[in-house]
């Protein structure tokens, strides 16, 4: 055999290994994109399982409440995971971290409803679902668990001023004390909010303040319409895999 059958033979051994080569590495690239592709389609499949979850929970708390009390002011904000207890529901006097008076029996019946209605989303307590719920609840389209609610305060624009700041230096203060206020007003009357824990193991029930910071009314700053408190839900966002995957998580 001659050089040049030599050399055309060795060409012809490299190109066949290059080919070989670059087949594997695009059969791994399409392993790979797939791979990928089914843990974004999970990702996806979850977040929207989390947004309906979250949305038929709004729709039943704001139905029980309104059925405790028609006079309620209630508004849900699906997207954001938003229940607003308007002015007419739980308000406070200017400067002050209690509710009204007349409005303690509404925090107890947001209280009797959080306790129905709760333990529908959470892992291992839906046994505690009651009766009317879970018959018309579809608990396998949404089945996303709950991670936390935040019971949210907030104040109007009147700065805090004179004897009232010994008890408040700032209306974020003060929004975080009608929270607070509120959350033990609730716990007190149904102690099973107190009990509620998510698939991590912690407490559901917390509090954050955002003093005048998100008013509802930006014309009349002072109204009683910000001196409100609003509840939100957060789901448990996506396994770790698929949400790395997505690049998102499931919380507003």
């Amino acid at each position: 055999m001659s050089g040049s059958d030599w050399d055309a033979e060795d060409n012809q051994s490299f190109l066949v290994s290059v080919s070989d080569l670059m087949s594997s590495l695009i059969f791994l690239f399409i392993i790979t994109l797939m791979m990928f592709a089914l843990k974004f389609d999970t990702a996806t499949s979850s977040l929207e399982s989390a947004g309906a979850t979250r949305a038929e929970m709004l729709r039943t708390m704001k139905q029980r409440l309104l059925e405790h009390d028609a006079a309620l002011s209630v508004e849900i904000d699906t997207l954001q995971g938003i229940l607003r207890l308007g002015e007419q529901s739980i308000n406070f006097p200017s400067g002050d971290a209690s509710p009204l008076p007349q409005h303690r029996p509404r925090v107890e019946a947001v209280a009797d409803v959080l306790s129905e209605v709760l333990p529908c989303f959470l892992p291992g307590l839906r046994v505690r679902c009651s009766d009317r719920i879970r018959s018309s609840l579809d608990t396998i389209r949404y089945a996303a668990p709950l991670e936390a609610v935040l019971i949210e305060g907030h104040t109007d624009s009147v700065p805090i001023v004179g004897v009232l700041r010994n008890y408040y230096a700032s209306n974020m203060e003060l929004s975080g004390a009608r929270a607070a206020r509120i959350l033990r007003l609730m716990t007190e009357h149904a102690p099973l909010l107190d009990s509620l824990r998510n698939a991590s193991g912690l407490q559901v029930l917390s509090i954050s303040g955002y003093g005048e910071r998100r008013l509802a009314d930006t014309v009349q700053k002072a109204s009683a319409v910000n001196r409100r408190i609003d509840l939100r839900f957060l789901m448990e966002p996506p396994k770790s895999g698929a949400g790395a995957a997505a690049g998102v998580r499931c919380r507003a």
